[in-house]
């Protein structure tokens, strides 16, 4: 008999000990001691009144990102202080040509001094003064800068400032001002950035153009073999057109402002007054000019730049020779020019491609008085006209029947400039 045989044979009584009930021997004490304890009350058990996923859900506080908090802060302050900041140094900008809103007015004094006036109150500011003459003044097209000539001792000087007179310095020298032979040496580029200038370094020498940066990077001179007067821009900035001269033949010519392309736009003749007060066209594809002996017909024309042909405008029906000086309105559907009749002359506007009848604008002046110096306004309503007779200046408006004579005095160099109209 094995090991195993004995225990099978005890099995049944071990199973038996096994499952009989068995309590512990501490239970009566606890029963005891439960019997006099009294019952919870119900208000203490939350559960019974909230569900327990309420009750037992941890309320989450979030740590707030101080030094996030703080560099976002000072970012948004930076922005808010670069956009006040913009916003009070900056201002739209007029297009370089075509109606502008108006501006001030900038003159020189017969003191040598430039002045701003408000042209609808008349207060008078000077924004460059002292001891030195400082004469004709010219706004950029942007309205920001003004070019000037200073007169010094033995030469004259180019100048540029600021529009408020800030920032003047030297661009170069050996520069006229403006006189009868040149009424407008300078012209400032479409984009404000450079001017061209008719320059005569050297006594004798021919007047050649240069073209000046303002911030005064650089320079360069247009050594053409002619000497140029009423230089102009195209608003293209990449043409000039002039007035030239060489061994008395006069015309009008167009370059290139690299100095390259030359070229005549009409065949140049000797006539003293063939090209008269040339004046470039708003949009750069015609001249106008006077021509008193320039062709068979005199009176005012219209040329083509790139095409040559030459139209001679009339009034009232008929060809007018007493007709000078003209100048294109800033939308360049009008001009503005000289009427003679009797032995006396008066300023008149008419339209660009001729016909229609001449609106007199200006008081009469007499035969031999010299004309006026002209400037439109930016937004072609009304003509600052200069009268170099008595030194009078006028406003007159280019509907007629409105002239008003100014009451700040001033030289006959006057420019007026162009701000960003109301959209």
């Amino acid at each position: 008999m094995t090991a195993f045989d004995r225990v099978e044979q005890q099995l049944p009584e071990l199973i038996d000990e096994l499952a009989s009930a068995h309590v512990p021997d501490y239970v009566d004490t606890l029963l005891q001691r439960t019997t006099r304890t009294r019952q919870r009350p119900a208000w203490s058990s939350l559960e019974r009144w909230l569900p327990m996923g309420v009750i037992a859900r941890t309320a989450f506080v979030p740590r707030l990102p101080w030094r996030t908090l703080a560099l976002v802060a000072l970012l948004v302050l930076a922005i808010a202080g670069a956009l006040l900041f913009a916003s009070g140094s900056s201002r739209r900008l007029p297009a370089p040509f075509g109606p502008a809103a108006n501006g001030s007015i900038v003159y020189g004094t017969d003191g040598g001094d430039i002045r701003s006036v408000d042209p609808l109150t008349g207060t008078s500011t000077t924004i460059v003064g002292g001891p030195t003459k400082d004469i004709a003044p010219l706004l950029s097209r942007d309205g920001t800068k003004l070019v000037f000539v200073r007169n010094l001792e033995a030469k004259s000087a180019l100048f540029v400032a600021n529009v408020d007179g800030s920032g003047v310095r030297q661009l170069a020298e050996g520069f006229f001002g403006p006189s009868d032979l040149d009424p407008s040496p300078v012209d400032w580029s479409p984009s404000s950035t450079e001017v061209a200038a008719v320059a005569d370094v050297f006594p004798g020498s021919l007047r050649n153009i240069q073209i000046l940066a303002t911030d005064g990077s650089a320079s360069r001179t247009l050594d053409l073999g002619l000497n140029v007067t009423d230089v102009s821009w195209r608003p293209n900035g990449r043409e000039l057109v002039f007035k030239g001269e060489r061994n008395g033949t006069r015309g009008l010519y167009i370059v290139n402002a690299d100095g390259s392309g030359l070229r005549a736009i009409a065949p140049p003749n000797d006539l003293p007054f063939g090209w008269g007060s040339p004046t470039l066209s708003p949009d750069g594809t015609l001249i106008t000019f006077h021509g008193t002996g320039a062709t068979s017909e005199d009176g005012i024309h219209l040329l083509g730049i790139d095409s040559g042909v030459d139209r001679l405008l009339t009034f009232d029906g008929s060809a007018d020779s007493g007709l000078g000086g003209p100048q294109f309105s800033p939308d360049g559907t009008h001009l503005v020019l000289e009427r003679f009749a009797n032995d006396r002359w008066q300023l008149v506007v008419v339209p660009a491609a001729g016909g229609g009848k001449p609106v007199p604008i200006g008081p009469f002046q007499p035969g031999g008085a010299a004309a006026p110096v002209l400037t439109f306004s930016p937004d072609g309503s009304q003509v600052l006209a200069t009268y170099p007779t008595d030194g009078k200046t006028w406003l007159l408006a280019t509907s007629g029947g409105s002239d008003r004579e100014v009451s700040w005095a001033g030289t006959k160099y006057q420019s007026w400039q162009r701000l960003a109209q109301t959209p």
